[in-house]
This record gives C-alpha cells, structure tokens and sequence, in this order.
C-alpha cells in the first residue's frame, strides 16, 4: 500500500470518526511515521494502524480547520476509552496466493497489552454511539482504493478504576500480538509513546538540533536535555534516594496464576516476575513484566492478572500510606501425573 494511501486512510478515519475539528498544523507525513506499523516476513505481510485519541482529533484536523475544541471535544471526546486499531493482515497460500483476515479472524487472535502489562479487552458489542462513529470510519476506509482487506479493531481503553490505561502524550506504549492461528504466525508490532506529532518535538536550546521525546540528551551536541518533575504520585522504590524510613507492604492475600490450554499443550514451565505498584489502599496498580516466560500462550497474561489480584497492608512513610513499587515473582509448575 502506498505512504500516500495510507496518510489518507489517516485523515479519512480521522474525519469519520470525528465529525468536526479545529485547526493545527499538523502533518500527514508525520502522523503517518507515528501510527502506522509494519510486519513483513516470508509468507505473511501486516501492516496496523493505531489511532489515539490525539491522532484522529490530527487527522481530521487536515480534512476540516473550522471547527472550535470545544466542539471537536463534546462530539468525539468519547473516543479517548477505546484504542482503536486498523488492520491488513495477509499470507500466502501454497500456491503463492495471498488470503486476508477478515475482522472475525483478527480478533480471534488479536490482542494490545500496554507497557505495563496491563491487557486491553477487546469491544465485540460496541454501545450505539460507538457503533455509529465506526460506521463512519468504515465508510471513509471502504471509500479508498485498495482498502477492502483494511479491519477496525477496538479495545476497551479503561483499567477497573476509569483511568485511561493508553495515552499518546504519556510514557508509555502498546503491542498488538497476533497469536499463531487462521494461517498466520505469531508476531507483534509495538508503539512507543508520547507520539512525537502528538506532544511536539523539543529543539536543543545550544544548536537548535530536534529532539525527539524520551532523549534525554541531545544527539548532535551532546547537551543535557531538563528533566521533567517527578510525579507527585510516583511510586516509592525501596533502596531508592529518598526511601528512608519506608515501611515495605505486607502481603495478606495471595492469588495463585492459572494455565492457559495451549501452555499446557506446550508444557510450560518457569517464572514471571513483575513490577507492581501496591497503591496506598493495599490493592496491586500498575504491573509491568520484567522477565517474560511466556508472551505467546498468555502465561504473562496469566501472571499479571493474578498479581493485580493480591492485596496488601500498604507501605508507609512519615505516617502515611504511599504507593510502593513491590517485585512479584510467579512460578508456573506441572503437576506430576
């Protein structure tokens, strides 16, 4: 598919899933570089498109200047609970032929986990006014030439307590995984955030050189890019600058992590270990897998779900409880016959 195509299926989206917008000077050139992602091996090309929030409101943007943010924000501000994702996935048969998945196949072997681990559940029934703002982005899509194998995707973007669990202007990120299945391999393909056409780039304030986000010097000279304040709600780390007189979370209620059939049909064993945020009620928050056993059959799925289950008496320091940043191992053992 040509870039050209692309960055107009970007701005076609956008304006279908967005009715009106204001303006900015936004590129398509440079949205495109942001979202779109590709995955070309022997027998088997994908090519996925993630469009956030930020990057519909962009591409719309290029379409229709003249609306004002507070329209665009009370027609489409619903937008920013769900990740959406467009999707051409092909392979060749045995005779050279090239078969696409359509949407059902997708998502049957689709999922997004963000940076975390936290893993984004898939919207099979979407609610009428999400419904409708689809309708219209598959009509933009379909309106393309070549576009007929192009499949919307949509993940629920909220975590249980309402947070939007992917944004383009934080740190952060997603993987799309499609699993072995309906004659495709497994792969992945990954965004990092904050997107750069999203958040802007920085200039280097001694040579003027771009920096892009996430440097945190600059490439040409080789001056010291600021460091952004902490967050104030910032996880403690223990052994941390700081950490003195932090009192550790006590564990109080364990969740053992089940197997998934296809580990087992692989006779999986090993550990996990996660990063976990024990918050200041006790319960897990953020978790992050720092060693992975297994990111194809869901065993880190499997591992992260169980430890977002454990509770905790939570850590304190001056008095008061504070999010503590705890590391979780979770071993997965066969069971002798």
């Amino acid at each position: 598919m040509r870039l050209a195509r692309i960055a107009a299926l970007v701005c076609s989206l956008g304006a279908g899933l967005l009715a009106q917008s204001s303006g900015t000077s936004s590129d398509a050139g440079a949205l495109m570089k942001d979202v779109v992602r590709y995955h070309i091996s022997p027998g088997q090309t994908v090519m996925a498109v993630w469009f956030p929030f930020e990057i519909m409101v962009a591409g719309a943007r290029l379409q229709n200047p003249s609306a004002t943010d507070e329209m665009l924000e009370s027609q489409g501000g619903f937008m920013r609970g769900y990740a959406v994702f467009m999707v051409q996935a092909s392979y060749q048969d045995g005779e050279g032929r090239n078969t696409f998945l359509s949407e059902a196949e997708l998502g049957a072997i689709a999922s997004v986990t963000d940076n975390h681990g936290r893993v984004l559940r898939r919207v099979t029934e979407p609610p009428p006014y999400l419904a409708m703002a689809l309708a219209g982005a598959k009509a933009g899509l379909r309106a393309q030439p070549g576009s007929e194998h192009l499949e919307l995707l949509v993940f629920d973007n909220k975590d249980a307590a309402g947070a939007f669990i992917l944004q383009a202007k934080q740190p952060g990120g997603c993987v799309l995984q499609l699993r072995s299945g309906s004659g495709m391999k497994a792969m992945s393909l990954n965004w990092e955030t904050p997107l750069p056409s999203v958040v802007g780039v920085a200039h280097c304030a001694r040579c003027g050189n771009a920096i892009s986000p996430g440097w945190n010097f600059c490439p040409v000279c080789g001056l010291a890019v600021p460091k952004q304040p902490e967050r104030k709600d910032a996880p403690h780390k223990p052994g941390a600058p700081g950490s003195e007189g932090l009192t550790l979370p006590r564990l109080v209620k364990e969740v053992k992590p089940d197997y998934t059939r296809a580990a087992l049909d692989k006779r999986i064993e090993g550990t996990v270990v996660l990063d976990c945020v024990v918050r200041e009620d006790g319960k897990v928050g953020e978790c992050q897998v720092t060693r992975s056993l297994d990111p194809e059959f869901g065993l880190d799925q499997q591992a992260t779900e169980a430890a977002r289950q454990w509770l905790f008496v939570p850590g304190e320091k001056d008095g008061r409880a504070v999010p503590v940043l705890v590391t979780i191992e979770l071993t997965f053992t066969l069971r002798a016959k």
